[in-house]
């Protein structure tokens, strides 16, 4: 299985090894032990971030987010490649690519 932290069209993502979060309320806090850098998510995103625990496809991802909040598929599919991108740039979340055990 080959690991990939700067492609967003690979199938499967998780979070990232070189991290550790937070919840603090509705939000969630990352620290990317690499760069000592603070991230921060809302509660959609911190939804999201409880799912990368495991690895998951955008699909599932959108439907989480869909069952929770009210968001139509394209919005949603939308914000979530936005957020799975800012995620991956900063090397928060990685892709995974081939079947997922």
């Amino acid at each position: 299985m080959a690991i990939h932290s700067t492609s967003i069209s690979a199938e499967h993502y998780r979070a990232a090894a070189t991290q550790v979060s937070r919840r603090l309320g509705d939000e969630t806090v990352l620290l990317d032990l690499a760069g000592s850098v603070y991230y921060s998510l809302n509660d959609v995103g911190s939804l999201v971030w409880e799912q990368l625990q495991t690895a998951h496809t955008l699909a599932e991802l959108c439907e989480v987010v869909q069952a929770r909040f009210d968001v139509e598929a394209a919005a949603c599919e939308a914000d979530l490649r936005q957020l799975l991108n800012e995620l991956l740039e900063r090397g928060l979340v990685e892709t995974l690519e081939g079947p997922i055990p």
